[in-house]
């Protein structure tokens, strides 16, 4: 495999066609432009220790979509053990936020 170095007019194109802002161009600091779009993203809730049927309404109502390790008929009363993303993590709205529970 090849790969070539675009530079600034990739990150370039890149900005323009994700929507940001015109007043950010490639050249400003990735720490501050980069870091306040991301801290309007929802934050992440933590599910581990409630039942998958407890953490699906507390995982929507901060936007995210709700799934399992398990079908709902048999996670539904059995207890979250983890969850990716990691609670208290930013994540794009309509993600599915992946509750494992114990089998």
């Amino acid at each position: 495999m090849q790969y070539r170095n675009f530079g600034r007019g990739l990150l370039a194109a890149l900005v323009l066609t994700c929507g940001i802002p015109a007043s950010v161009s490639a050249q400003d600091d990735v720490k501050g432009p980069v870091a306040s779009i991301n801290n309007s993203l929802p934050v992440v809730p933590n599910v581990v220790g409630m039942t998958y049927i407890q953490a699906i309404p507390v995982i929507q109502n901060a936007g995210f979509y709700a799934k399992s390790n398990l079908s709902l008929s048999v996670a539904r009363n059995k207890v979250v053990i983890s969850q990716t993303p990691a609670a208290g993590t930013r994540a794009a709205r309509n993600t599915f936020v992946i509750a494992t529970v114990q089998p």
